[in-house]
């Protein structure tokens, strides 16, 4: 993932405590008395962007130090009923230790002075500046997706029931917003697929105008090839009947000949017997 965001870096946080691990395991010792905490955790950043694509979900990373003063509020907070509804109802969870690189590079990013913190990101794009964002818009590049940070909320602040129930309340604007932009994305798509469809009908009018073309271009040869072939026929056989009869004409000419000699050889041979 990478991290996008402008200005002066805030000072770096030195950890106060030591690292944690295992996130659930620490939340659920100092949070809860059952096995299951009543949200769950995303093990990485990437998972947590995938789950959130998918839900049409807010992103919401906390930044912890095992160390830091707020964390015995907080697990209370935590722990509450209502925290935790909101948090399954718009939001996706993924926790980052200050101690990892991830941790240091979003709290410097989001320029924290105090821990622990919450952040909420939201899908975006690089060139939108939408209303009611923090100054700057953070952002937070996961896999190819781009996140824009939408809120935070830091130290003590994060103990406070009433403040992280307040700070959770505004994902249902993220998702509002979230919603609209897949509405959006889902309208261009059938868009997309609707001319992409007409511009498949259209080709397959086309292929089918041009092999209809075609075809009619084949039968027309194939008809002036025949037509032509019978006018071929036609002429040898009126050929063939014009010789026949010259020959017939010249064969009765020929008797016509012959019988006008034999009459006048009779004839003569007549006159001599009288003579």
């Amino acid at each position: 993932q990478g991290f996008l965001g402008g200005g002066m870096q805030a000072p770096q946080i030195v950890p106060k405590g030591k690292p944690v691990p295992d996130f659930s395991a620490w939340l659920r010792e100092r949070s809860f008395a059952g096995e299951n905490a009543p949200f769950a955790v995303e093990p990485s950043l990437a998972a947590a962007s995938a789950t959130a694509t998918r839900m049409h979900k807010a992103l919401l990373i906390w930044i912890h130090d095992d160390g830091a003063s707020a964390v015995s509020g907080l697990a209370g907070a935590l722990s509450d009923e209502v925290v935790g509804a909101f948090i399954n109802e718009y939001y996706i969870l993924h926790a980052a230790d200050i101690h990892s690189q991830q941790g240091k590079s979003l709290a410097m990013m989001m320029k924290l002075q105090h821990l622990p913190a919450f952040i909420s990101f939201v899908p975006g794009d690089e060139d939108e500046q939408p209303e009611g964002m923090l100054v700057g818009v953070p952002r937070l590049e996961i896999g190819g997706r781009l996140w824009m940070a939408a809120e935070k909320l830091a130290g003590d602040d994060c103990g406070e029931l009433e403040a992280v129930v307040d700070f959770l309340a505004h994902g249902e604007k993220h998702v509002e917003r979230i919603e609209k932009q897949e509405q959006l994305r889902q309208m261009i798509l059938a868009q997309q697929a609707a001319e992409r469809e007409e511009r498949r009908e259209l080709r397959e009018a086309q292929e089918a105008e041009y092999e209809e073309s075609l075809r009619q271009d084949r039968e027309r040869q194939e008809q002036q090839e025949r037509e032509k072939m019978e006018e071929e026929e036609r002429l040898v056989r009126l050929a063939a009947a014009a010789a026949e009869e010259q020959a017939k004409r010249e064969r009765q000419e020929e008797e016509a000949a012959a019988e006008e000699q034999a009459l006048r050889q009779r004839r003569e041979a007549a006159r001599e017997r009288v003579q």
